[in-house]
């Protein structure tokens, strides 16, 4: 069990909105079965610290564990956020592996408990083409087609809840929630088309801003597709605050933006290059580090970005700057 890093801006954004517990709780609400919820005590949930990831897939996929009292004892709701552009066909392999971390992580501070708590996995997936991977852990084991269910008594089983972002049932039932809106947001960076990209975003922002959402939601979702379209023309983005239809919305997010590009998007792209390094290879060192920070040209960020994700090593990175 790790603490959580913000590896990328998938992962700032996830942990930054679905992190809080005012936008968590209305989403599980919404997406788990309702006798489940009926008995669940959400007042109780608090979100825990720790991430229970597999170290190589820091860079594609992040998590959340939260507490809550379920019936009277304890539960725990995992959400596994996977921002990649095709599912996991092992996916109950993976929720397994992490849920017995949780409950490892659970009874050292319960030693000597005769029982585990319930743990409740939620997977949302950015990715397009919707999700293929196998629903639970059985659809793994390869047996001859003719076999009888005896041998389904050896094989351990559980469901997960996948919540697809670009699923128009998914968004439907999560209309009108902040968490609905910032699904759309999710769904829309992953167009490969820029003007389809930024209409669909940007719409998305709109129908935060009027059903009454806080600007700090605002300001999260344009710092996610800021970061997340390094390749889109910046004028682009002018363009349609300049198109939005309240002139309340067009100003604050136009200073919004600005704010942004004050505070440094360069300096966030600068440490994401470093932090990708560090959790790929260990020790950065201190010379390529300072010239890393040293380029202050986004497109170029980007393409480090990319390079440290895909490299072989620090040498080689260092010699494709």
């Amino acid at each position: 069990m790790k603490d959580p890093v913000v590896h990328d801006p998938h992962d700032k954004f996830f942990k930054e909105s679905f992190g809080r517990k005012e936008l968590v709780v209305p989403f599980l609400q919404r997406v788990l079965p309702e006798s489940l919820c009926a008995e669940m005590a959400w007042e109780s949930v608090e979100l825990e610290a720790g991430s229970f990831l597999d170290e190589a897939l820091t860079l594609r996929s992040s998590d959340l564990l939260f507490s809550a009292k379920w019936s009277g004892k304890d539960a725990l709701l995992y959400c596994l956020f996977e921002h990649q552009s095709t599912p996991d066909g092992l996916m109950p392999l993976r929720l397994l592996r992490y849920m017995v971390r949780i409950w490892d992580r659970w009874l050292q501070g319960h030693e000597g408990a005769p029982k585990l708590p319930l743990i409740i996995p939620v997977v949302l997936y950015q990715g397009l083409g919707g999700w293929t991977a196998a629903p639970d852990l059985r659809a793994l084991v390869d047996v001859p087609e003719a076999a009888g269910p005896a041998w389904e008594s050896y094989v351990p089983t559980f469901c997960y809840r996948v919540v697809d972002a670009h699923d128009e049932a998914e968004q439907k039932r999560l209309e009108g929630l902040v968490v609905g809106h910032l699904l759309s947001l999710l769904a829309s960076v992953m167009l490969t088309k820029d003007e389809e990209r930024l209409s669909q975003a940007f719409a998305a922002i709109q129908r935060m801003f009027a059903s009454g959402d806080d600007l700090v939601h605002v300001r999260t979702a344009l710092q996610y597709l800021f970061t997340t379209s390094g390749d889109v023309d910046r004028t682009a983005f002018t363009r349609h605050i300049e198109a939005l239809k309240d002139t309340t919305l067009q100003e604050q997010t136009m200073s919004i933006a600005e704010q942004i590009r004050a505070e440094g998007l360069e300096q966030g792209l600068q440490s994401s290059v470093i932090e990708v390094l560090q959790t790929r290879f260990g020790r950065v060192p201190e010379g390529l580090q300072d010239s890393v920070r040293m380029v202050s040209d986004q497109k170029m960020l980007h393409a480090y970005l990319r390079a440290a994700t895909t490299c072989e090593g620090i040498e080689p990175f260092t010699q494709s700057m």
